[in-house]
């Protein structure tokens, strides 16, 4: 076979499976973020990445009484936005949700008096502890 014929096969071949390539079906797919936390003993759980909001909050109260917590409840998260939850030595809570990461992480720790962050969770998956 000439290099010409296998330089053309070789381009053709390339083409068709380029053609093919699938984009994943979760591309535009809207994601959920859920942080739960328990007043009581400051213990906290979060999920991400969830298309279903129900299955997020649900993750994030078994997450956060997996540590030993009885009284968890969801206090803030969303879709497609990153959510963070913060405390101080008094026990005071920060919450936030912003689409930036380091924004909600930002106004979680200052929404309360010398605020430390807990956590911050994206919808796609990034966290920040």
């Amino acid at each position: 076979m000439s290099r010409i014929r296998v330089a053309t096969l070789f381009v053709a071949v390339t083409a068709a499976i380029t053609a093919n390539v699938v984009v994943p079906a979760h591309a535009d797919v809207d994601r959920w973020v859920a942080i739960a936390y328990s007043s009581t003993t400051r213990y906290w759980g979060y999920e991400a990445g969830w298309t279903s909001e129900q299955i997020s909050r649900q993750h994030a109260i078994t997450y956060c009484e997996n540590k030993g917590a009885r009284t968890c409840v969801v206090v803030t998260g969303g879709k497609n936005t990153c959510a963070s939850l913060a405390n101080n030595f008094r026990g005071d809570m920060g919450i936030a949700r912003d689409p930036n990461m380091d924004v909600a992480n930002n106004r979680a720790k200052l929404s309360i008096f010398a605020g430390h962050t807990l956590i911050t969770a994206c919808s796609d998956g990034r966290e920040h502890t």
